[in-house]
């Protein structure tokens, strides 16, 4: 018995640039969609409301669009890898591990971070001019629980395939 296909990967990307949320949805994770929703608007109102006056229109929509960006990023990677399982499950391969993950997420915490500390106004406390860096530190740590309770899933998933043949 073959599982059912999954959403194309570009299909769910493509969504998710046209509305935010949108590609967590296809995936199936429709509170996923509605948390990254919630952080754009969260942190979008919090760099509108702490930039300096000087800073550009982009520049106090930045905390947004980050989370914007990562929303899209994160609904291709899910959908990717749901993509990916299903066809190598047809085969029967194994998944390849993603080692510069990690290594990926550390930079994007130095940059976001270093950007809302200097962007940030002078009256904003410590934790909020390092709140980039501490929203990505905190994504990261939800994205690798993510990642492997998916792994575990489509493990469990063969294992109970493999019983039934």
């Amino acid at each position: 018995m073959t599982p059912k296909r999954p959403t194309h990967p570009y299909v769910v990307l493509a969504a998710a640039i046209a509305l935010p949320g949108s590609g967590q949805v296809i995936n199936r994770q429709p509170v996923r969609g509605l948390v990254f929703v919630g952080f754009i608007l969260l942190l979008g109102a919090y760099t509108l409301k702490t930039a300096a006056p000087q800073v550009s229109v982009v520049g106090k929509l930045a905390g947004g669009l980050f989370v914007y960006a990562m929303s899209i990023l994160d609904a291709y990677r899910h959908a990717r890898l749901r993509f990916e399982t299903w066809r190598q499950a047809l085969s029967g391969q194994v998944i390849n591990r993603q080692p510069v993950r990690g290594l990926v997420f550390v930079g994007f915490i130095l940059l976001l971070g270093a950007y809302t500390l200097k962007t940030a106004a002078p009256q904003v406390s410590v934790v909020g001019k390092l709140a980039g860096g501490l929203f990505v530190y905190a994504m990261s740590i939800l994205d690798a629980y993510r990642h492997a309770r998916l792994r575990f899933e489509t493990w469990l998933q063969a294992l109970s395939g493999q019983a039934k043949s």
